[in-house]
């Protein structure tokens, strides 16, 4: 049984004269972060792995959620893939995870973090995340390798 929790990256800043791969957190991340960060507190969740697109702001969005679930900040993976990435490329980078990490979370950018969860969760439902928020679906597989379509049960949606 693996879990996995997807998470959008958090409020960043506006384009304006900064690049999009440095946009850093605006100041409305900070309130979604707390929320989320106190429900994961609330419900005891804890991660083995936390993967993020090497962009800014989610490096930000992951440094604020570790604590919460679990993790050091200096063991967050980082991926260029996964900036503005595709879902295929989330897959891509979660089945070629450990099979010792029970609990993943992946952090992303719309739309293939949404379209991840689309395709994974079991109920058909259109996830589209807004800035910090969090599917956590559960698979009845021993290998990440063995992620398919549908194959998630959806166990939480949290929306802050």
């Amino acid at each position: 049984m693996k879990q996995l929790y997807i998470i959008r990256h958090a409020t960043a800043i506006q384009h304006g004269a900064q690049n999009d791969f440095a946009r850093t957190l605006d100041v409305s991340a900070k309130v979604e972060l707390e929320f989320i960060g106190k429900y994961i507190q609330k419900k005891g969740w804890k991660t083995d792995t936390m993967i993020c697109s090497a962009a800014l702001r989610t490096k930000e969005t992951c440094e604020q959620l570790a604590l919460h679930l679990g993790i050091d900040a200096g063991e967050i993976l980082q991926s260029e893939e996964l900036y503005n990435a595709p879902y295929e490329s989330y897959l891509k980078t979660i089945c070629k995870q450990n099979n010792q990490v029970q609990k993943l979370t992946i952090v992303g950018h719309n739309p293939g973090i949404s379209h991840l969860a689309t395709f994974l969760a079991n109920n058909k439902q259109n996830y589209n995340l807004p800035t910090c928020g969090l599917v956590l679906l559960q698979f009845k597989i021993d290998n990440w390798q063995e992620l398919s379509m549908g194959s998630g049960q959806v166990l939480d949606f949290v929306i802050p």
